[in-house]
């Protein structure tokens, strides 16, 4: 029998685990979407004039799941001091940006397949 370690480059199925929240299109407000040409240009926009540290994954669904990785949790760091860290970069990200909705926190994953 043998055991691979490491990485398997064949899977074509991807995922992500992220502690944050899932914004709806419908709660970013419209004049943000009016600047630019697409959802990810809208987001890479926006993420570079915050913290670098927030992550995004756009659907194909009208939602932004927007988190930081379980793996980025530092090594001097309690899991409640990283939720911290993240929901306060959320809550910024969505004053500074005008969200309507309230960020609802939790811990988001998705798999898909090629």
């Amino acid at each position: 029998m043998k055991i691979r370690n490491g990485f398997v480059s064949n899977s074509s199925t991807s995922s992500f685990l992220i502690w944050g929240c899932i914004a709806e299109d419908k709660n970013i407000p419209k004049e943000l979407f009016d600047q630019y040409d697409s959802r990810f240009e809208l987001m890479d926009e926006i993420r570079s004039k915050t913290s670098s540290e927030l992550s995004y994954w756009l659907p194909p669904t009208e939602s932004i799941y927007l988190g930081v990785p379980w793996s980025r949790v530092k090594d001097d760091e309690t899991g409640r001091q990283f939720k911290d860290r993240v929901e306060k970069l959320i809550k910024d990200f969505y004053e500074t940006h005008g969200f309507i909705d309230e960020p609802k926190f939790g811990t988001h994953q998705e798999a898909w397949n090629d």
